[in-house]
């Protein structure tokens, strides 16, 4: 006997709901694939069970902040806080970091809301599918909110991931290739924190073929080269802000020092030249810079520091060689490059805040 599906929701009924998990978990499930199953904070890929939905501008702020906020972004008259435009997947680590801040002057808020609102329309209408999905659909929200830590849950899902494994990839074989399979810390020595190098589902296997070639782990394989990147990413801060215009004119900026970055390796090819293998990365990256800057003071009889705070995302190439010799040896880096950058810097002192967005895609 077919089951009759519920009623589907009114438009202007879908939304968060503080306090009700099982809807908004469903937001959740609808909203990944719409933002690539990645953090909107990080633009990382994110596990279902390490994500959770935002509010891009804070359920805390205050009536009269809001008012001020939908004045500043040009927001509709019915725009609401719980509504999808203003919702998005956030990874647990940015959801603690972010908290409920308000960071409503910074321009990449302003990108978060657009896609928001572009997208608001599919998530409704997604909701309401979800909604007549009968059984199946409350169905793959257990599957994805199951306890990992539940040894029984745990046996059940071994059993049963190559047949499911197999589902998805019959439907969509690209379906699962952005899915993060590894990820560890590496300590460069940076003074703001370490940098986490993460294996897609594709640039996995690569792992352990270094592991292999090398004799040493994929991270430290590929530590050196990851460190050139940030390098690289670091000097790309500090030459972009270098001669822009600060509150009293042209700037001098000072080296750009990363916090809290994310290496992402989404796809690698490999190729062979006579005893050397080649393997090159793609993938994404994400990081935070704090960069101090020189600028003349207002009444020109001196000169004043800044300080500016840059965050970026971006996309890189990565190419490393391994000699195929006994006993293997580390990996040489051949190349490492910037093929997308999407910086937003905020400038201040004690009196002035002012915003500053330079790509140098």
């Amino acid at each position: 006997m077919t089951r009759t599906p519920p009623p589907a929701a009114a438009p202007e009924n879908i939304g968060y709901i503080p306090g009700n998990a099982t809807n908004n978990a469903v937001l959740l499930m609808v909203m990944r694939p719409l933002w690539n199953y990645r953090c909107y904070w990080c633009n990382e890929p994110a596990e279902f069970r390490q994500m959770a939905v935002d509010h891009i501008i804070p359920r805390t702020v205050s009536a009269e902040r809001l008012t001020e906020l939908k004045t500043h972004f040009g927001l509709p008259a019915d725009f609401g806080v719980h509504r999808p435009g203003n919702l998005a997947p956030i990874c647990t680590p940015c959801n603690t970091k972010k908290s409920s801040s308000d960071y409503g002057d910074r321009p990449v808020l302003l990108d978060h809301l657009n896609h928001a609102a572009k997208d608001a329309h599919k998530v409704v209408k997604q909701v309401q599918r979800f909604a007549a999905l009968n059984e199946l659909g409350p169905a793959l929200l257990k599957l994805l909110s199951a306890d990992l830590d539940d040894p029984e849950i745990c046996t059940a899902l071994r059993s049963w991931m190559p047949d499911l494994l197999h589902t998805a990839v019959s439907l969509d074989p690209d379906a699962i290739g952005d899915v993060v399979a590894r990820r560890a810390e590496l300590d460069l020595g940076l003074d703001l924190g370490s940098v986490t190098l993460a294996f897609a589902w594709r640039a996995a296997a690569a792992a352990d073929l270094l592991e292999e070639i090398t004799g040493r782990s994929p991270e430290a394989a590929l530590e050196l080269a990851v460190d050139r990147l940030v390098a690289l990413m670091c000097r790309t801060v500090q030459d972009g802000l270098d001669g822009l215009y600060g509150p009293h004119g042209h700037v001098s900026a000072g080296p750009a020092e990363a916090a809290d970055v994310t290496v992402t390796l989404t796809t690698v090819t490999i190729a062979r030249t006579g005893t050397s293998l080649n393997l090159t990365f793609t993938g994404t990256v994400y990081s935070q810079f704090e960069t101090t800057l020189t600028q003349s003071m207002f009444e020109g009889d001196g000169l004043e520091d800044l300080q500016a705070e840059t965050e970026a995302n971006g996309r890189f190439s990565l190419a490393v060689s391994c000699e195929l010799a006994d006993p293997p040896g580390p990996p040489e880096m051949t190349d490492v490059r910037i093929t997308r950058w999407k910086p937003s810097t905020l400038l201040w002192n004690s009196d002035e805040l002012s915003f500053v967005d330079y790509d140098d895609e």
